[in-house]
């Protein structure tokens, strides 16, 4: 059976990761139509037969692996989502930006808290809703690199934080 990644070249192939578990929390029904709704994308998510009823030649599942492997699939993704109905901060949110991968939040979410720019930019207010999170997807999309870019600096703006935030506690 053809799945969208063989069919769909790669250099015009985008490709969404949803890589969350199925509990109603991580909202993956929504995030997976909307990242179907873009045009040539390829859904990346967990196996599960939650997706059943969508069009199974653009997803690609995976089982579950280790952290390494999981960091390097998300490293891979032009875009992932995060977009959950509850979450503090969420570690693909973190693993993702590292990359330089962008990746989708809800306003349930503190994560871009400390960046206005990438906040607008990557948190979802209609998280709920498929419509909203595709159009955030959309404009990602047209400006991903730079994007990708902001996700690195901000990652290294974090790590400074922590870095503080350890020290002055324990001081």
């Amino acid at each position: 059976k053809h799945i969208a990644a063989d069919i769909i070249p790669m250099s015009d192939r985008i490709d969404i990761g949803c890589l969350v578990n199925t509990s109603f929390r991580k909202n993956i029904h929504n995030q997976a139509v909307a990242a179907l709704m873009v045009e040539k994308s390829v859904l990346h998510a967990f196996e599960t037969s939650e997706l059943a009823y969508l069009p199974q030649n653009r997803i690609k599942y995976y089982l579950l692996m280790n952290h390494e492997e999981f960091v390097d699939l998300l490293s891979k993704m032009t875009i992932n989502m995060h977009v959950t109905f509850s979450e503090s901060w969420g570690l693909v949110l973190s693993e993702s930006i590292s990359q330089g991968v962008p990746c989708l939040s809800a306003y349930t979410s503190s994560f871009f808290d400390y960046d206005e720019d990438l906040k607008r930019k990557l948190v979802v207010d209609g998280f709920d809703d498929s419509w909203h999170i595709y159009q955030k997807l959309e404009n990602v999309l047209k400006d991903r690199d730079a994007i990708g870019r902001q996700c690195i600096e901000y990652a290294k703006r974090l790590n400074v934080l922590v870095e503080e935030r350890l020290r002055e506690f324990m001081e």
